[in-house]
C-alpha cells in the first residue's frame, strides 16, 4: 500500500528546520574562520551565501527556530503534554477533533490570560506540522465497525499490552483494578429453553408476563474478585416503591425516562462506586 502523502505544510515546516540546522553550521564554520589571520580569512559568501542574513547569530541573537518557538501560545512543556494527551486520547479509542483540540489549547491558555479570545485558524495546522514525527490525521470510523475489525489477535494483542503499560506506569495493584459494564435487561422476556410440544411445529412460542421494558443494569467487578452491588436504572418519571421489593443484593435503584444512563445519573454510579471502593483504595494506586 503507498504511503499517506506528507501535507504541504509538513513539508515547508521541515524545509525550514533543515535550513535553520545548515545556517547554524554554516555560521559555526564562520566563527572559526573569524579567529583566523584576516589574510586567510574566508568570506561568509565562500562558506555559504545564506549565511549573510544569520550572521548576527555569532553575537548571540535567536535563530528563527528559536524566535519562532519563544512566541508560541504554548510553552514546550505545554505542547509536549498536549501531545501526550493526544496520543493517548486515540490509543483509548477517543481521539480529539480539531475543535476539540482548539478547545483544550484555549482552556490551557486561559489559565494564563484570562480573557483570551481563543487561536487562529491555522493554528492547529502549524501545529501538527510541529509535531508530525507523532502525530497525524485520520477519518474517524464508527465504533461498531471498529469493533468487528478490532476481533483478532494483533489488536487485542495491543490492547492488553496498553492497559499492562497503564499498569506498570502507575504501579496499580489489582485491588485497585476494576471492570465495569452497562447491560440492558427486558422485563418479562425470559431466555431461551428447551420446552415439549406437538410434533411437526416448526416452533414452539411461549407465553410470558411483565411490561417488557427495558432496564440498564451497570455491574462492576475487581480483578482482586472484589463485586460492588449493580447500579440499576429503571424507565419512569419517578421513583416507584415496589422496586424496593425483593432487592435482596441491595442493589443501588435510580431511574431516567427511557431506562437509560445519563450524564446525571452517571454522577451517582461514580458516588456508589466511591462509596464501596473508597475504603481499600487508601494508601495506593
Amino acid at each position: 500500500m503507498a504511503g499517506r502523502a506528507v501535507p504541504k505544510l509538513v513539508k515547508v515546516y521541515e524545509l525550514s528546520q533543515k535550513k535553520s540546522e545548515l545556517l547554524a553550521k554554516a555560521i559555526k564554520l564562520y566563527a572559526a574562520e573569524m579567529k583566523l589571520p584576516p589574510h586567510t580569512r574566508r568570506g561568509a559568501r565562500k562558506i555559504c551565501k545564506h549565511v549573510v542574513d544569520e550572521n548576527g547569530q555569532i553575537t548571540g541573537l535567536q535563530s528563527i527556530q528559536d524566535f519562532n518557538s519563544s512566541k508560541s501560545l504554548l510553552n514546550q512543556t505545554e505542547e509536549d503534554h498536549v501531545v501526550e494527551y493526544l496520543v493517548q486520547a486515540a490509543a483509548q479509542g477517543f481521539p480529539l477533533t480539531h475543535q476539540l483540540l482548539e478547545e483544550l489549547v484555549n482552556s490551557i491558555i486561559q489559565k494564563h490570560i484570562p480573557n483570551w479570545e481563543g487561536i487562529g485558524k491555522r493554528w492547529v495546522s502549524r501545529f501538527l506540522a510541529r509535531n508530525a514525527h507523532c502525530l497525524s490525521t485520520y477519518w474517524g470510523k464508527p465504533l461498531k465497525q471498529c469493533r468487528a475489525w478490532a476481533v483478532n489477535p494483533n489488536t487485542v494483542r495491543a490492547w492488553f499490552d496498553l492497559i499492562q503499560s497503564l499498569i506498570s506506569e502507575h504501579s496499580i495493584t489489582p485491588i485497585n483494578i476494576w471492570g465495569a459494564d452497562e447491560t440492558g435487561v427486558t422485563l418479562g422476556a425470559g431466555g431461551v429453553e428447551r420446552v415439549i410440544g406437538a410434533i411437526g411445529q416448526k416452533g414452539q412460542y411461549r407465553s410470558s408476563v411483565g411490561s417488557h421494558e427495558n432496564v440498564s443494569v451497570m455491574v462492576c467487578i475487581g480483578a482482586c474478585g472484589r463485586l460492588i452491588p449493580p447500579f440499576v436504572i429503571f424507565k419512569g418519571k419517578s421513583f416507584m416503591v415496589k422496586w424496593l421489593q425483593n432487592n435482596e443484593i441491595n442493589a443501588k435503584l435510580s431511574y431516567s425516562k427511557k431506562g437509560y444512563m445519563t450524564g446525571e445519573i452517571s454522577i451517582e454510579w461514580i458516588k456508589h462506586f466511591d462509596v464501596h471502593t473508597w475504603v481499600q483504595a487508601q494508601g495506593g494506586p
